[in-house]
């Protein structure tokens, strides 16, 4: 099999195969024109919050650095991150080795008590 690129596409987009013993081309990847660009009202609430707790997170540091001083500010910052890592780490661990519908609350009945899910 040879792999070649369809004139008038884009490489990365569309390739073609040529069968060796049938001479004839079939296409790999089909051409995406199924992509919106849109974003329903959801989203846009969804980055809005988003964009509000980051404000708030930047605004709430000047107090903790008023009070604490940068050293501890470090050190909660870093404390938090390193646990949120580790979460996200054991979450993807478990989505990998048992994939469910269910969110993090279908992993939490799982493997702790259906009392937490």
């Amino acid at each position: 099999m040879e792999l070649k690129s369809e004139p008038g596409l884009a490489s990365a987009q569309s390739h073609a195969v040529e069968d060796a013993e049938e001479g004839e081309t079939r296409n790999i990847h089909a051409k995406h024109d199924d992509l919106h660009g849109d974003l329903k009202p959801r989203q846009i609430s969804m980055l809005a919050i988003a964009g509000a707790i980051g404000t708030g997170l930047i605004i709430g540091s000047g107090s903790g650095l008023a009070h604490g001083g940068p050293g501890s500010l470090l050190f909660a910052y870093t404390f938090v991150g390193a646990m949120t890592y580790f979460i996200m780490t054991a979450l993807a661990e478990m989505a990998a080795s048992l994939p469910m519908k269910q969110s993090f609350a279908g992993y939490a009945t799982r493997f702790v008590d259906p009392a937490l899910g």
